[in-house]
């Protein structure tokens, strides 16, 4: 009897217990089985986040290297052009390192999108530019290839001009070589000319005076007492001169070789031939009448006292010598 009744009171215990395990099994599971769930969705969100930041590393790598190249396009000549490139290229890479560090880290993801968002936003103004920068490189093209065409033109016609002025600088050297050849050979055809209508001075004579105060003139010859010089001449006509009136140099010289002049007024004429100058005396007056018969006489009056000796006194037509002769004085 208590064997049996023993029997099923620990069937009972054990039926209870078994009971307790199975509770304890099926809240283990049920524990284990909504932990799952939530790794699951933790590591769904995980697994998100690494897909979207390599999206995002993939994005921002192409967005910068576009940006690069768009930057790298505009580069050419002007330095002040490229220097502003080199500067937007070292903000655009300390941009993206930056963005690259954020998203290493998964609490920083949004700072990283922020951060991306100024970068497009930075891309897209760096486009605006390049569009700008573009019109401007190909403006400032344009207006080089005018300018090298407008050169181009300007050197040519200076080449032409050149050409022209090499060509007029010949002609003019050679017009000028001929115009002096010319104006000598009529300077030479012109003293030929004055030669052979020179009137010539013949029977000259020289009369040594004073000059007194009641208006009457006295031979003299004593170098103390003339004051006045009366020279006639006779002018021989010529057939080869012009028949017009003709006028006289006289030179008087002294018995120490020098022309005798009034002290205030030196006057030259040049040789025709030898070119030199030549101080004279006096100019006379024209005279009309040349018939070979009628002689012609001038006085002149010396400033300062006439020395003793042998004077000289020649008579030049047209610069050339045309007679001379010669007193003296005691």
């Amino acid at each position: 009897m208590n064997n049996q009744s023993a029997t099923p009171s620990s069937s009972k215990n054990l039926l209870i217990l078994a009971v307790i395990v199975i509770a304890i099994l099926i809240g283990v599971i049920i524990y284990l089985f909504n932990n799952k769930q939530e790794l699951t969705i933790e590591n769904q969100e995980v697994k998100t986040e690494l897909d979207e930041t390599i999206q995002l590393k993939e994005e921002l790598e192409v967005q910068y290297e576009e940006a690069l190249a768009d930057l790298e396009s505009l580069r050419g000549e002007n330095e002040a052009l490229n220097q502003l490139i080199d500067n937007q290229k070292l903000e655009l890479t300390g941009q993206k390192n930056r963005i690259i560090g954020l998203l290493k880290r998964s609490s920083s993801l949004d700072k990283a999108k922020a951060e991306i968002s100024k970068l497009n936003e930075q891309i897209a103004f760096f486009k605006e530019e390049r569009e700008r920068w573009a019109l401007e490189k190909e403006s400032l093209l344009a207006e080089k290839n005018r300018q090298d065409s407008i050169n181009q033109t300007l050197n040519s016609r200076l080449d032409e001009s050149k050409q022209t002025n090499d060509y007029l600088t010949s002609v003019t050297r050679d017009l000028t070589v001929e115009k002096s050849k010319l104006e000598k050979e009529k300077s030479s055809l012109a003293k030929k000319v004055d030669k052979a209508s020179m009137i010539k001075a013949d029977k000259i004579s020289v009369k040594t005076l004073q000059k007194k105060d009641n208006g009457k003139n006295v031979s003299r010859k004593n170098a103390d007492n003339v004051n006045l010089l009366e020279i006639c001449f006779l002018p021989l006509p010529n057939p080869s001169a012009s028949g017009d009136g003709e006028k006289f140099i006289v030179r008087v010289i002294s018995p120490r070789g020098e022309t005798v002049s009034l002290n205030t007024n030196i006057s030259v004429f040049n040789h025709p031939e030898s070119g030199d100058e030549i101080q004279y005396t006096f100019e006379t007056k024209e005279i009309q009448t040349i018939n070979g018969t009628q002689t012609a006489c001038f006085n002149w009056e010396p400033s300062s006292l006439l020395s003793p000796g042998t004077y000289k006194v020649e008579i030049y037509n047209k610069a050339y010598l045309a007679g001379s002769s010669s007193f003296s004085l005691k």
